[in-house]
């Protein structure tokens, strides 16, 4: 059972996902109610929830093919270094800001710069 999650995760259209969705719920409704409830509510229930970490809604998405905490880590760095000075400890409203006054923003920008091509170039280029 504990391979159903990542087969979901995995899944390369939404019509699998959705039927992987319907024998994992069948599988567990009886074994552990609460814990299916508490999914069904943050990941499985809306189309929201559901984009944000299942593989078959990210076509078309630039980062689409980065599924590594590798890039998580990188991400991290660079918002410790960048817009936390290397503080250690934050208030969590303080957090928030930084987060969606610097790095929102600042990723966002990247993003869109990656995508038009905009920035360093290679001797290629």
């Amino acid at each position: 059972m504990c391979e159903e999650p990542l087969s979901i995760l995995y899944a390369r259209t939404v019509d699998e996902a959705d039927a992987l969705v319907k024998a994992f719920r069948d599988a567990w409704k009886d074994l552990a109610p609460h814990f299916l409830q508490y999914l069904n509510e943050n990941y499985l229930d809306s189309e929201a929830n559901r984009r944000r970490w299942m593989f078959c809604y990210r076509e078309g998405v630039s980062y689409g093919s980065i599924n590594t905490s590798d890039f998580v880590e990188s991400w991290h760095n660079i918002v410790k270094e960048l817009f936390c000075k290397d503080k250690h400890q934050q208030r969590l409203d303080t957090g928030i800001y930084v987060l969606v006054h610097g790095v929102i923003p600042y990723f966002t920008q990247k993003c869109l710069h990656h995508k038009v091509q905009v920035g360093r170039l290679s001797r290629s280029k």
